[in-house]
């Protein structure tokens, strides 16, 4: 059920978008398990999670509106 997402995603979003919503299903399910289980959060835990969203974000084109899939957008480009 879960990969078969991933892959429906995969297929209409470009990769970087897929690795960011992964990405961010893994911290949701980390700070679950810290809540859950009383594991501590240090600072840095905090700095690391940090760099890998701000990573991935620096590489995104965040701020461009795109329309339509990411095969379509593919096409317009070239």
């Amino acid at each position: 059920m879960c990969i078969s997402f991933i892959y429906r995603l995969n297929a209409t979003f470009e990769s970087l978008t897929v690795t960011m919503v992964v990405t961010i299903r893994k911290f949701l399910s980390l700070l679950i398990s810290i809540v859950w289980f009383r594991n501590p959060f240090t600072l840095a835990h905090w700095v690391g999670a940090a760099l890998v969203f701000t990573g991935t974000l620096a590489f995104a084109d965040i701020w461009t509106n795109h329309t339509g899939t990411a095969k379509e957008n593919r096409k317009k480009k070239y």
